[in-house]
């Protein structure tokens, strides 16, 4: 361990240094043996691992964990545990339960919009479920629907992928998942530009990884600036999560702003960002532009798109990422162990959608 003396040293702190100190050679020929014959050994080191990381994401959102009850009898897996509940879900539960009861509700927690799923996509449903395409369809989506993406990617962002590029998952949020899921290594930060979307620290310490929190400010209209992602790069960050336009905040990053971020990753190699540009469709004012449209971006950026938002179609549960090959291959192999594909019937009514709406 390299660690160093500082000038608030506690007391514990002070005996970790000299238990260092005194490590020797001798004594790592131990450990070794202790790991190599204890059958459990990985496995405790996995819990002391996963332990500190919550830890560091505890103290890096503010809110201490939650305690385990203590007539529990369950001893649930250390990721689950140290998940929080989405606050989002529970909001719109409560504004669900509330409307049963009668009650007039303006729900402003889920991100869905106010107006139905257009006429040709309902028709589209309809006609698959009349030609019998209810069976499984490849793991990573219908070939139709991927060239219909690669075709939207093309035409309306610029932005070149093939159909074997693309992952159509069940939801953007499954999509955001696996990205995050095939890139954190065990302590790997992220970088969460703040305000953000509640599902994303909950994703990484699900992933593995350490959230780190990049607070954007009101006077720059929250948008993430050089300066605010500079501060927050270690030689441990992995990832940036980019929402564009930002959720909750409704931020759109202009071109200019996005190329100053990239510039930025140009001095970070190693580091991959995971744009979520789910909100693309719904923007006033400034165009969109796609972060892997920017020169040197592709081959490091995961773009996360769907159809809830643009196409109100959130209860089909269709979103997909497009993504570098060998990132793509990845996701498909995760995917593959998990949900397999998207429903059939959903993957028509995203190809009526793009091609019709």
């Amino acid at each position: 361990l390299d660690l160093k003396s500082t000038p608030i040293n506690t007391k514990g702190y002070e005996s970790l240094l000299k238990l260092v100190d005194n490590t020797t050679k001798d004594t790592f020929d131990l450990f070794l043996a202790l790991f190599k014959y204890n059958p459990s050994s990985r496995q405790q080191l996995e819990q002391v691992q996963q332990a500190f990381v919550n830890i560091r994401n505890a103290l890096d959102s503010g809110v201490a964990p939650a305690a385990a009850a203590s007539d529990s009898r369950i001893d649930l897996g250390p990721r689950v545990k140290a998940l929080a509940p989405s606050k989002t879900s529970a909001v719109t539960d409560l504004a669900t339960r509330l409307r049963r009861e009668g009650r007039d509700i303006v729900s402003l927690s889920v991100g869905e919009p106010d107006f139905p799923v257009a006429d040709v996509v309902k028709e589209a449903i309809v006609d698959a479920m009349d030609s019998d395409r209810t069976r499984y369809t490849e793991v990573v989506g219908t070939l139709e629907l991927r060239s219909s993406i690669a075709a939207y990617l093309l035409g309306k962002k610029g932005v070149a992928y093939a159909p074997t590029d693309i992952v159509v998952s069940n939801g953007a949020k499954q999509s955001i998942l696996q990205a995050m899921l095939v890139l954190t290594r065990p302590g790997d930060e992220v970088v969460i530009p703040a305000p953000y979307w509640v599902s994303y620290p909950e994703i990484v310490t699900l992933s593995g990884g350490v959230s780190v929190i990049a607070e954007t400010l009101p006077e720059a209209g929250y948008i993430l600036t050089p300066e605010v992602l500079r501060a927050a790069l270690t030689p441990r960050s992995r990832i940036l999560v980019l929402c564009n336009p930002s959720n909750p905040t409704g931020a759109v990053m202009t071109k200019d702003q996005l190329q100053a971020i990239a510039d930025v990753l140009v001095e970070f190699p190693k580091i991959f960002v995971i744009s979520d540009e789910i909100y693309e469709r719904i923007c006033f004012g400034t165009p969109h532009y796609s972060f892997a449209g920017l020169a040197g971006m592709h081959q490091r950026t995961i773009t996360i798109n769907g159809f809830s938002k643009a196409y109100a179609m959130t209860g089909l549960r269709v979103g997909y990422a497009a993504a570098p090959s060998e990132l793509a291959a990845a996701m498909a192999k995760l995917q593959g162990h998990t949900t397999s594909c998207a429903c059939s019937l959903s993957q028509a009514a995203a190809v009526a959608a793009l091609k019709h709406v």
